[in-house]
């Protein structure tokens, strides 16, 4: 794995083949350790996938917000 960094969201990470991994602090809406596990994969279309999820009854509990490279992230 390489580590790399975001400095402007203060975030270190791994990744290896491609796949991403990032520890943050667990919060109000994500627990500590394994209960707090959340996948993330990529989309061609962010809005419209959000919109799908939505639509066959996703409900959206945090986000959507920007991160790095004006990509947009959410959880359902």
């Amino acid at each position: 794995a390489v580590r790399r960094s975001l400095e402007s969201f203060d975030l270190t990470y791994l990744e290896f083949n491609g796949v991403r991994l990032e520890i943050v602090p667990a919060d109000a809406k994500l627990s500590a350790g394994s209960a707090g596990t959340v996948v993330y994969w990529s989309v061609d279309d962010f809005d419209e996938a959000l919109r799908h999820f939505l639509r066959v009854g996703a409900t959206l509990y945090r986000g959507p917000a920007h991160v790095e490279d004006g990509k947009q992230m959410c959880m359902l």
